[in-house]
């Protein structure tokens, strides 16, 4: 939920087994999407989006999966990433990364 409660950020996959993945914010009153970002060669799985406390941007998770073959659940994935993606710059920083591994969950209050 953005921090006015006035829209709601998601992440979805294009497919199960696809690491293709897109963000979008749906306005709350008029149901409108409006996409955000689509996964690249190098953030792929995106998932547990959310914005920051003046909805400048959003922390996510992401996995660096080759995007050219099916994923699978079971597969660790050469790094998993917490990330920011500044909308008015329009660029995503690495806020910290693990090799071989995958990040489950995190807390954007402290950054």
């Amino acid at each position: 939920m953005a921090p006015d409660n006035s829209s709601v950020i998601i992440s979805y996959d294009e497919k199960i087994n696809s690491p293709i993945s897109h963000v979008a914010e749906i306005d709350i009153k008029s149901n409108k999407m409006k996409p955000l970002l689509s996964s690249n060669s190098s953030y792929s799985k995106i998932r547990s989006v959310k914005f920051d406390e003046k909805k400048e941007g959003f922390y996510f998770l992401s996995s660096f999966i080759d995007e050219k073959r099916d994923y699978s659940v079971l597969e660790i994935p050469k790094e998993s990433m917490l990330c920011y993606y500044d909308l008015r710059k329009n660029k995503i920083r690495n806020v910290w990364k693990a090799e071989k591994s995958i990040l489950v969950n995190y807390s954007a209050d402290n950054f």
